[in-house]
């Protein structure tokens, strides 16, 4: 697998796969892979290096929250 950086003139427009956040729809451009397959495991494995949790949707690093019922508690700080 090669990462590659494009602008939008210069991205690949054939035979891509689009991978994206499911609550913010930003995500990344695949080539080279089956669309009838989903998503292969090594592209799955480069996002999660990422950042992104592909447990169930794929989240992005920037979405990643707690799950449900679940809430972040911070200690109050020493006065």
């Amino acid at each position: 697998m090669v990462e590659q950086h494009h602008c939008a003139h210069c991205q690949p427009h054939e035979q891509i796969s689009t991978v994206t956040c499911s609550r913010c729809g930003d995500g990344v451009l695949v080539t080279g892979a089956d669309d009838d397959t989903g998503t292969p495991p090594l592209v799955l494995a480069w996002l999660e290096q990422h950042g992104w949790d592909t447990a169930a949707d794929l989240i992005c690093g920037t979405h990643r929250e707690p799950a449900s019922g679940f809430s972040l508690q911070y200690p109050e700080p020493d006065r």
